[in-house]
């Protein structure tokens, strides 16, 4: 294993260019507590029980995080530590953490820099440890669009055509199913006190209230268990949703945006879909005029005026990304 010490520069440089899958984070206020977050959320957190010193404590928790799989598995790491400065915290501690990753697989650099907290009583350090992951599971799929514009059509026709390597995020909602939708397959439908709960819990990768009183969200074991098949994730949510997923995965994720032709074509589609009221109907355009002007910000910008033809278009960007992830 290869370590470098390196200054804090050096280290939000590399921060900001891997998208990094757990972040191993220790903070101290009045105790001292370590968490280990993913892209998905917290995966693991510990605090020191009173009485407990820390290098018992930091045993303690690197023990327990190697008996994970989803740690043992993970390829990138970010780890940030905040102690306070005491003669406590030494270089034994530092080894262990050294061990700790050790442990990991020897094919892996590490990058380690100290520097002195905002507090003068505080210390701390952060340890990246990077290795490149071409794989599937390392890479995402986004694609957004207003109600109306075909993206449901799109994401079926990719999900029909690459299947095997596509797993489709299933959003959670407090809306009211319609008519053929199935709970677990096109949403899963939950209360609001549910909803809550999700909130509460951190268990959501983002939400957002996208009309009065209805909550649409990403549920992080959703995505886990997508990756747990070796698949790509593929996301259907709004713009505020992929504006928060494209700032936890960054690079990693392609965001496609599907829009209609205009917005009369627009409105004309939601009409002929009989499901919503003309009120309805119109918070519907209302919203997808605003959607469509974060258009710029995604990968890609799909006009769907022409079904068959938006299907090819789709295909392939989708395939490429495909590709590219096993050259």
């Amino acid at each position: 294993m290869k370590e470098t010490k390196i200054n804090s520069t050096k280290i939000n440089e590399i921060s900001n260019e891997v998208a990094f899958e757990p972040q191993l984070i220790c903070i101290d206020s009045n105790d001292v507590r370590f968490a280990l977050r993913g892209k998905s959320g917290m995966m693991y957190q510990k605090s020191k029980e009173e009485g407990e010193s820390i290098p018992d404590f930091m045993t303690t928790f690197f023990r327990d995080l190697k008996s994970r799989e989803q740690v043992m598995e993970s390829t990138h790491y970010l780890v940030h530590i905040m102690l306070p400065k005491t003669d406590e915290f030494m270089m034994e501690q530092m080894n262990l953490i050294h061990e700790f990753f050790e442990s990991l697989g020897e094919d892996k650099e590490i990058l380690w820099g100290m520097g002195n907290g905002k507090g003068k009583s505080k210390m701390t350090m952060t340890i990246l440890c990077t290795k490149e992951d071409n794989s599937k599971t390392n890479k995402q799929l986004l694609v957004c669009g207003p109600s109306g514009a075909g993206k449901t059509a799109l994401i079926k026709y990719l999900l029909s055509e690459l299947g095997s390597d596509l797993g489709y995020c299933v959003s959670v909602t407090t809306r009211e199913p319609r008519n053929g939708e199935i709970n677990g397959e096109n949403y899963e439908f939950v209360s609001q006190k549910r909803f809550e709960e999700y909130i509460k819990d951190n268990a959501l990768l983002e939400y957002n209230q996208v009309y009065q009183n209805t909550y649409y969200g990403t549920l992080a074991q959703n995505v886990e268990a997508i990756e747990k098949q070796g698949k790509m994730p593929l996301f259907d949510v709004d713009a505020n949703g992929a504006s928060k997923l494209k700032s936890i995965y960054g690079r990693n994720m392609k965001s496609i945006f599907i829009m209609p032709p205009s917005v009369e074509e627009l409105r004309k589609r939601l009409e002929q879909r009989g499901t919503d009221s003309v009120e309805k109907i119109q918070e519907r355009v209302a919203k997808a005029e605003s959607e469509m002007t974060y258009k710029d910000d995604f990968d890609y910008i799909l006009v769907n005026d022409d079904l068959d033809k938006a299907k090819a278009e789709i295909l392939q960007i989708v395939k490429e990304y495909l590709y590219e992830c096993d050259n």
